[in-house]
């Protein structure tokens, strides 16, 4: 599925800031049309947090 910025934060249950956060580092993939909106796959975005998660337990450990 794809969303607004908005749908994403309600997807994740992160706030807009963070998520535009991640998108500023690279972090979440997303899709600007070409009047700045960006578009989220809610799939990949899973994924991407998935990564994260697992990224900063591979770090405490």
């Amino acid at each position: 599925m794809r969303v607004d910025i908005k749908g994403a934060a309600k997807h994740t249950g992160l706030s807009e800031i963070a998520i535009r956060k991640a998108v500023w580092a690279k972090r979440f993939p997303v899709y600007r049309t070409g009047r700045g909106k960006m578009i989220f796959d809610t799939d990949l975005l899973d994924e991407a947090i998935k990564r994260e998660m697992l990224r900063n337990v591979e770090f405490f450990e």
